[in-house]
């Protein structure tokens, strides 16, 4: 967990980055580029920010009394803001908290008695017996549960981050594919004039490899297509949300100085000049929202969601 960021460490760390110019150098130099302002990004916030490291409770599973409860005591709270404090309705809400509180023990019992059990029976193998004294302790996280699936008529199960993946990633294939019948439902001359079209403006659909920002430069004003206020007013127009793959949300893409943002606007300038889009802006991470209430081991029951 980190929290309280440094940002004039932040930006110091930063401001020692030179600009750079890729005019007349290879198209593949604006990758190199962007891993290297990703990387510079991502080393200063771990220098900025403090690491703070916290346990993760493991999660105990509450009784049937413990849920009615909790429910009964969110519904006395709201006739206390509706009709307002009474002796009858005060006195009820303190017992239901006592009794709330007798039976949260009790579910913290019954948690830590199923936890020994498990212990006792990992004691028989040394190395269940360890990962589970590890796990309650808080070093490390459960795994995900596995998955069962359909292939050849015969059910299988993917138990890796790996084998998980290539059944969601045939699944999705499978469900976005088209047959030869459907295929032939498009219409012939919209397919031909699109192909003519594409064979006639090949040059400029095929991406450069050496990098001329002269040729997109306007000759009147003698700017380019991107300046950096344009890449200012695009990170203020963010809303801090996940920040996917690249792990960096809003706040250090709106605490950058101005020698960053102006690499950022020529790497901009030369992806428009070659015609390429950076492989950074390709990658999502894949969350599986599943379809409730069917099963999750099926990967037809669960749709991915991207940040």
């Amino acid at each position: 967990m980190r929290k309280n960021t440094d940002w004039e460490r932040y930006k110091q760390t930063l401001a020692t980055i030179p600009e750079i110019n890729l005019d007349g150098k290879n198209t593949l130099n604006i990758h190199q580029e962007f891993d290297k302002i990703y990387n510079s990004i991502t080393a200063a916030k771990e220098m900025a920010t403090p690491l703070r490291t916290t346990v993760k409770k493991n999660n105990i599973k509450t009784t049937a009394k413990f849920r009615r409860l909790t429910k009964i005591l969110t519904r006395y709270h709201q006739a206390l803001m509706t009709h307002g404090k009474t002796d009858h309705l005060d006195r009820t809400i303190r017992n239901t908290q006592l009794m709330l509180i007798q039976e949260g023990n009790v579910c913290k019992e019954q948690w830590w008695q199923a936890q020994l059990e498990k212990v006792e029976l990992a004691a028989r193998c040394n190395i269940k017996f360890w990962k589970h004294i590890k796990r309650l302790s808080g070093g490390s996280n459960s795994h995900t549960p596995i998955l069962k699936f359909m292939e050849n008529g015969s059910e299988k199960i993917a138990k890796t981050d790996e084998q998980k993946v290539n059944v969601f990633t045939k699944q999705l294939e499978k469900t976005c594919s088209i047959s030869a019948e459907e295929n032939q439902e498009f219409c012939h001359e919209t397919e031909i004039m699109v192909e003519n079209e594409l064979r006639r403006n090949t040059n400029e659909l095929t991406t450069e490899w050496t990098i001329n920002l002269q040729k997109i430069r306007d000759r009147r004003n003698n700017t380019l297509p991107f300046n950096n206020l344009d890449i200012v007013n695009s990170i203020r127009s963010l809303k801090n949300r996940a920040p996917g793959a690249s792990g960096i949300r809003k706040p250090y893409f709106s605490n950058l100085p101005p020698n960053i943002i102006a690499n950022i606007c020529h790497l901009f300038n030369c992806c428009y000049a070659v015609g390429i889009y950076p492989k950074h802006f390709k990658l999502a991470e894949i969350i599986m929202i599943p379809k409730s209430p069917t099963p999750t081991s099926n990967p037809e029951n669960i749709d991915p969601s991207h940040c």
